[in-house]
């Protein structure tokens, strides 16, 4: 029998153009630094039972990054968050971590809803930016191109239903949009793909070197959007 857990982890800019397979590599070379013993699946080629809730596009930054994992013995969540702390590079720290509920258990990946973004763009001076933004967001419906995997040709989808709330301020040239977007298996919104369809709306040049992304939280959904912590806490 393991012992299930959750933890939470930052992604900085010192990582941010580290794969999530990298960073997964990473984390278990942590656990073994740290003398933690994760339990391993069986089979002909066993690996340790870790995965992301949900992985995060390269380049992005994050304040809200989720592993579950298995360990053979009994941790205290402080303890885990120290231990792995203390054998971790810069650029990740592990914030948050608890015990994983083991009757109707499901996988943090599969609870996932929803994610907050910030957004910080350069824009050109005197464009009212936040202004259209809040335009933008009040359309009926926000059609772009999309492309499937087992299709060449981009489809037209409606990216309205998938933008939660928007949130816009313009201040010395830089915009800031706060996002909350669906996330997940059911619906998943890239806000790389949202702030195009803006800079389109807007007739704005996109510059994907002018743009920051980061994450701030996931979310599950349990009568009201939950922070994924609250799955544990």
């Amino acid at each position: 029998m393991g012992f299930h857990y959750g933890l939470k982890f930052t992604k900085d800019h010192q990582l941010k153009y580290i794969s999530h397979l990298d960073v997964l590599r990473l984390f278990q070379r942590a656990f073994k630094r740290a003398d933690i013993a994760l339990r391993h699946s069986e089979g002909f080629n066993p690996h340790p039972k870790m995965s992301f809730a949900q992985p995060l596009s390269l380049g992005f930054t994050s304040d809200g990054e989720y592993l579950e994992f298995e360990t053979v013995g009994e941790w205290a969540g402080e303890d885990l968050i120290r231990t792995l702390n203390g054998v971790l590079p810069p650029g990740t720290e592990v914030t948050c971590c608890g015990r994983l509920p083991e009757v109707g258990r499901k996988s943090l990946a599969s609870l996932i809803e929803a994610a907050d973004y910030e957004i910080t763009l350069e824009v050109p001076m005197g464009e009212m930016l936040a202004e259209r933004a809040e335009l933008f967001f009040t359309q009926e419906s926000i059609l772009v191109e999309k492309k499937r995997k087992k299709d060449k040709n981009p489809a037209m989808v409606d990216i309205k239903p998938m933008i939660l709330t928007l949130d816009a301020k313009e201040e010395d040239c830089v915009l800031t949009l706060n996002v909350r977007l669906k996330t997940g298996s059911n619906a998943n919104l890239n806000p790389e793909l949202l702030v195009t369809a803006f800079l389109n709306f807007a007739n704005i040049p996109f510059r994907r070197e002018n743009l920051q992304i980061r994450r701030k939280e996931l979310y599950y959904l349990e009568e009201a959007y939950q922070p994924l912590t609250a799955y544990w806490c």
